[in-house]
């Protein structure tokens, strides 16, 4: 006796269809956690490197500690991040932008 074997389309469409939306939305959501993370991991080293930058030659005072005009006094002037080396200079914005523009964008 021959049995009779149907494929059941319908149910074969269907599993495929919700497996292509189930891993669709996994991708999308694991793309935007890892730029969550991406973007807290930034916010979190710029302010290290600011705060670390700033407080050269003020080995007594965190920036954070400092106030409002001494700030800006710091954040106004070009000096040595690292003293003794003397490979990375902190700059006013303005100059960095015009030092960018004086040489078409190209760094030291």
């Amino acid at each position: 006796m021959a049995y009779k074997q149907e494929v059941n389309v319908p149910l074969i469409l269907t599993i495929g269809i919700v497996s292509g939306i189930l891993l669709l939305v996994t991708v999308i959501g694991t793309q935007a956690w890892y730029q969550s993370e991406e973007q807290d991991e930034i916010m979190i080293k710029s302010n290290e490197a600011t705060e670390r930058s700033l407080t050269i030659g003020l080995p007594t005072a965190t920036f954070a500690e400092l106030k409002e005009g001494q700030k800006q006094a710091l954040m106004a002037k070009a000096h040595w991040t690292d003293a003794k080396k003397k490979t990375r200079v902190t700059l006013p914005i303005n100059d960095a932008i015009a030092y960018l523009e004086n040489n078409a964008g190209k760094l030291p």
